[in-house]
């Protein structure tokens, strides 16, 4: 795992203690997490995607 990597991974460990311990995300935090999804390739789910 290279330094990018570790920096990611904290990040990411670091939202999920913050919504586990039920305390709110500020925007900045949500685009970062957003900007972690397109570097890893992750692209937004269609509504569709979502129904039942």
């Amino acid at each position: 795992m290279d330094e990018r990597e570790r920096k990611m991974m904290a990040f990411l460990a670091g939202m999920v203690w913050k919504l586990a311990n039920d305390q709110w995300l500020n925007m900045n935090e949500v685009q970062q997490l957003d900007n972690i999804m397109s570097e890893l390739g992750y692209q937004d789910l269609d509504e569709k995607e979502f129904r039942y």
